[in-house]
């Protein structure tokens, strides 16, 4: 969770980011409507992930 401030209405609010694969997608999404059916969801097609604790996971 990240902490976000709304632009217009400069209201304190948490944000999720989620990284997951095309496969997990639809079932991620039943889940952040039944959350938040007023969810913004940003979308994007990622190649390449890197990182220090990639292999943790």
């Amino acid at each position: 969770m990240l902490k976000a401030t709304g632009f217009y209405s400069k209201k304190d609010m948490d944000a999720l980011f989620y990284v997951c694969s095309n496969r997990d997608w639809t079932a991620v999404m039943p889940i952040i409507m039944s959350v938040d059916p007023d969810a913004l969801v940003v979308t994007d097609q990622i190649r390449s992930v890197r990182g220090i604790h990639l292999l943790d996971l």
